[in-house]
């Protein structure tokens, strides 16, 4: 969505305030509830835009067995967005927050110090929703790992930055949230660190699907998707 050149990063909380966004997802066959909302603002020279929504879910579960979970959800993970503003709409993809967004002022701090500059973890977001009640508690965070195939990388093989909030993996010369990794321990002792397949250079040979295993005894899930246009 681009913007009137009159609003500027300094007075996008005034244009934002009379503007009016209606998001509508398809119905979907779990409980959530959208706990707050938040648009990105990019400046490309002398013209502001609206290019994402990020959405924070609350997914109320007591004990769920994560075979029925995990599909729903991953079910719900591709459908697409349409938001409306001023008569006019716009459809959206969808997919799960690579980091910790509580993390991206301490993240964008230290890069600064460093003189290390990572567009995605340097965000402009600006809130559009806020709920008025959420439960107080930390709940656990669904990230992308509970849904893909993964692969390991040796702890020799990856450097770790601003406190295990980013990882690099040396090779591929790639940086990754914490929501994209997991560190693990191979039963004989040896540290790894899991990512995703699909987020390096490799590709699926085996279709059989991942293999979820344990229960959830959480009371909610915080389910944070990031609201991409669709080109």
């Amino acid at each position: 969505m681009t913007l009137p050149q009159t609003v500027t990063e300094e007075n996008l909380d005034v244009f934002l305030s009379v503007k009016k966004f209606y998001v509508n997802p398809t119905v979907s066959k779990i409980p959530m509830k959208l706990v707050q909302a938040r648009v990105n603002f990019e400046k490309k020279i002398d013209i502001g835009k609206l290019n994402y929504f990020v959405l924070d879910f609350e997914v109320p579960v007591l004990k769920v067995d994560p075979a029925k979970l995990i599909p729903k959800l991953l079910e719900f993970l591709q459908i697409k967005w349409t938001a409306s503003n001023d008569g006019r709409s716009f459809t959206f993809r969808q997919k799960l927050m690579d980091f910790d967004l509580s993390l991206s002022e301490y993240i964008k701090r230290l890069m600064s110090e460093e003189g290390r500059a990572i567009p995605k973890f340097s965000p402009n977001l600006t809130h559009i929703f806020q709920t008025e009640h959420h439960h107080s508690f930390n709940p656990m965070t669904i990230s992308k790992l509970f849904f893909c195939h993964s692969i390991e990388q040796n702890e020799d093989e990856v450097e770790f930055l601003y406190d295990e909030s980013v990882v690099y993996i040396k090779e591929w010369s790639a940086y990754f949230g914490d929501l994209q990794f997991v560190r693990s321990k191979k039963e004989e002792g040896t540290n790894v660190v899991k990512l995703c397949m699909d987020d390096l250079p490799f590709r699926q040979v085996s279709s059989s699907n991942p293999v979820v295993l344990g229960s959830f005894r959480y009371i909610a899930h915080l389910l944070t998707i990031v609201m991409l246009p669709v080109l």
